[in-house]
């Protein structure tokens, strides 16, 4: 029986790494994380010298934020996105679509896609926009023909079979319930950080982010017991040769471009950390 060598186990690696990445990109909800990579509770580890572990498995959870009853015919229904790029704006072409959300990647996701949709149905749960969204959006939305925008509003269903087909949302001002056939949902509701299984192990902030770097303070460091005389490098966790990029981390700007352009930062403190 054939054995593989070092160089063979890298490249395979290698291999799963690119296509871990290549679904995060397409499906939004993954980004790259890890111990180098964290990702999330469910996931595949892959030992590479210092203790580095590849995710195959969301790290973020992007919620609908929805108390809905949800009727799927098949795992995960078509017709449901979690980012807006030139593919979902071509799907969407001439029919309703609703985003779900009140922060700047829902105003720009509504702004983008009403240059398709027949028409945008923003969403949002709260009394209006101007706590969470930019001025310049608020404003182009409100001005905006093919932009209807329902605050203190949730969605309460979603239904189909292979497709969405239809959407129930409810208007939490006097309690009415619509139904409309609309097929595509982006949600931008927001995050939450999958690391429950770290706890114990890395520090991480009140909503489970995980805490590196400068963003570790003193007592962060004393309750790990860090055990070396320098401090963390810029992405590196509480514990010495763990670092974490992408969504997961505390205070990462939580898109795609940012978690690579950490990924390659990461990547030359692990070299330097290997030398120490």
């Amino acid at each position: 029986m054939a054995t593989l060598n070092t160089l063979d186990l890298l490249i395979i690696i290698g291999y799963l790494l690119v296509l871990a990445a290549i679904g995060s990109f397409f499906s939004r909800r993954q980004s790259s994380l890890a111990t180098f990579l964290i990702g999330g509770g469910r996931m595949s580890w892959l030992p590479v010298g210092l203790s580095l572990m590849a995710a195959l498995n969301s790290g973020i959870d992007y919620l609908m934020q929805a108390s809905a009853t949800i009727k799927f015919g098949v795992v995960l229904l078509a017709g449901v996105y979690y980012g807006a790029t030139f593919i979902e704006a071509q799907l969407c072409g001439g029919e309703d679509v609703i985003v779900v959300g009140g922060g700047n990647s829902a105003g720009q996701a509504a702004v983008f896609l009403s240059q398709t949709a027949r028409r945008v149905h923003m969403l949002v749960r709260s009394e209006g926009l101007a706590t969470t969204m930019s001025r310049y959006l608020i404003r182009r939305i409100e001005e905006h023909p093919r932009i209807d925008l329902r605050v203190r509003t949730e969605i309460v269903a979603l239904d189909g079979t292979n497709h969405l087909e239809r959407v129930s949302w409810r208007d939490d001002s006097n309690g009415k319930i619509e139904i409309h056939d609309i097929r595509h949902v982006f949600v931008m509701a927001g995050a939450m950080p999958n690391t429950h299984w770290l706890e114990g192990c890395v520090a991480q902030d009140e909503n489970g982010f995980i805490k590196t770097g400068p963003r570790l303070s003193p007592e962060d460091l004393a309750a790990a017991n860090w055990p070396l005389t320098r401090t963390p490098h810029l992405l590196e966790t509480s514990l010495p040769g763990v670092f974490a990029v992408g969504d997961v981390r505390e205070g990462s700007l939580k898109r795609v471009a940012s978690a690579v352009g950490e990924g390659s930062i990461a990547i030359a403190f692990v070299h330097q950390v290997l030398h120490e």
